[in-house]
C-alpha cells in the first residue's frame, strides 16, 4: 500500500507543476526547469509573442521572484501562488551576471 500511496502522491505532484507551467506560460509567456544536480531554476522556454517582453533568454538561471529566493521547482511555484501569481521582479543570472527584471501588467496578464 505504501508504494501505491507514493506513486499517487508523486503523480498528483506531477499534475499539479505541470498545470502550474502551463499557467506560467500563459500568464508571462514562459517555461521554467529544475537541474537535477544542484535544484537551480532555468528558463527552459520563451514564447516569443510575450516572454520576450520581459528580456528574458533561453539558459537564466532564476534566482528570485519579488525579492524572494527561490531554491526548488516545487518552491518556485508556492511562491509564486502565495504571490497570487503576481511577479514584479525576478532576479536572475546570465552568463555569470546577476540582472533584475521588472514586470509590467500586460494587456494579456
Amino acid at each position: 500500500i505504501h508504494n501505491y500511496t507514493l506513486m499517487l502522491r508523486e503523480k498528483r505532484d506531477y499534475i499539479h507543476i505541470w498545470k502550474s507551467l502551463q499557467k506560467l506560460l500563459q500568464i508571462y509567456g514562459f517555461e521554467i526547469d529544475e537541474k537535477v544536480s544542484d535544484g537551480t531554476i532555468i528558463i527552459s522556454y520563451i514564447n516569443p509573442m510575450k516572454g520576450l517582453y520581459y528580456n528574458l533568454k533561453k539558459g537564466d538561471i532564476v534566482l528570485r521572484i519579488n525579492g524572494r529566493s527561490v531554491s526548488s521547482l516545487e518552491n518556485f511555484f508556492k511562491l509564486i501562488q502565495k504571490l497570487n501569481w503576481n511577479i514584479q521582479t525576478l532576479k536572475i543570472s546570465r552568463q555569470g551576471r546577476t540582472f533584475l527584471l521588472t514586470f509590467k501588467k500586460t494587456s494579456g496578464n
